[in-house]
């Protein structure tokens, strides 16, 4: 009897153990460790498996997508398939990535076939991409990851199985804070400025401040990233300062479509609004400070908010867009 009580306490503990690792893991990262079966589960925990490279916020974003959602432009796209990429191959660096499951890659493609808002430039190439996804066929992902990385006109630096050992030394040795234009503005004849990077992120940087009009926000933001496929640059550092804006201008896009949802509760509307107007301060902030390294040398006032100039407060703005210090992280949305 009294060993029949032991054994009993020892399988309960070992069970509510378990129970409570799970309960963590759902809170911590959502509906990415949520969508996996039971015996899935059960397999992770005997195998020990770190799922701490998995990027909880955009694989919500994408779970709760509804047509009409305008959160995802064409930059977002690319990222969210790379980041599938990264969870389907094995290279030394994995942080990120995303469980690639049959219903996010059918999301992705209704997001892809519906892009009238923005003309997506290579909507051919994701839909060619995905569609073999969908087929259960990822054999080509090493290709298919360059293929995107080459659409983004940068070098591929990512290491994968198939890469020579010289270009892995290369990447070593790339210094983050080298950049250089490749943009390629044929084409581009707005605002009556001259068709070049300076003059191009000059403009945006002293016109949208001028944004008062909350309603403004992310229309002014939108069309500012429209206009990157004119504009690009090639660097380390910097390269994160741009998707970190395009990550900004995304979160504008969930408030935005958040508060024109007419299920939104009218008590929420106010927290939505605040949050609509720090995200966009912070996206002002970005341009402001990415003007001063285009057109100043980086010599300048600035609110420390790139990489590029090891800005004191990039922790604070990537902990808000990709992690804890981000409302949606902490599923308030």
């Amino acid at each position: 009897m009294k060993w029949t009580y032991v054994i009993g306490v020892v399988v309960l503990t070992a069970l509510l153990s378990i129970g409570g690792t799970f309960l963590i893991m759902e809170k911590k990262y959502g509906k990415e460790v949520s969508k996996v079966a039971e015996n899935e589960k059960e397999k992770l925990v005997s195998e020990g498996t770190d799922l701490s490279w998995v990027d909880a916020i955009q694989a919500k974003m994408i779970d709760e997508w509804k047509s009409g959602d305008r959160t995802f432009d064409e930059n977002l796209v690319q990222e969210v398939m790379q980041k599938m990429i990264h969870q389907k191959i094995v290279p030394d660096i994995k942080e990120g990535s995303i469980w690639a499951t049959p219903e996010r890659i059918d999301i992705l493609i209704q997001i892809v076939e519906e892009n009238n808002d923005y003309e997506f430039e290579h909507d051919e190439t994701y839909l060619e991409i995905l569609k073999r996804w969908e087929k259960g066929d990822f054999s080509t992902v090493d290709d298919d990851y360059n293929t995107l990385k080459r659409i983004q006109g940068e070098k591929i630096y990512f290491v994968t199985a198939g890469i020579a050992s010289d270009e892995k030394e290369e990447t070593k040795v790339n210094n983050p804070k080298l950049w250089k234009d490749i943009s390629t503005p044929e084409g581009f004849n707005n605002y009556g400025i001259e068709p070049t990077l300076e003059a191009w992120i000059a403009y945006h940087a002293e016109d949208i401040v001028k944004t008062t009009d909350v309603n403004e926000y992310y229309t002014k933001a939108s069309q500012f990233a429209s206009e990157m496929k004119y504009f690009r640059i090639q660097g380390g550092d910097l390269q994160k300062d741009i998707d970190n804006l395009h990550g900004v201008r995304a979160w504008m896009g969930h408030l935005e479509y958040v508060l024109s949802r007419q299920d939104t509760l009218e008590s929420d509307r106010t927290r939505f609004n605040d949050d609509l107007k720090q995200t966009f301060k912070y996206f002002t902030e970005l341009l402001h400070d990415l003007d001063i390294v285009i057109n100043y040398d980086g010599k300048g006032e600035t609110f420390g908010i790139t990489r590029q100039l090891d800005g004191n407060k990039v922790k604070e703005l990537e902990s808000y867009i990709y992690g804890n210090g981000n409302p949606y992280q902490n599923n308030e949305y």
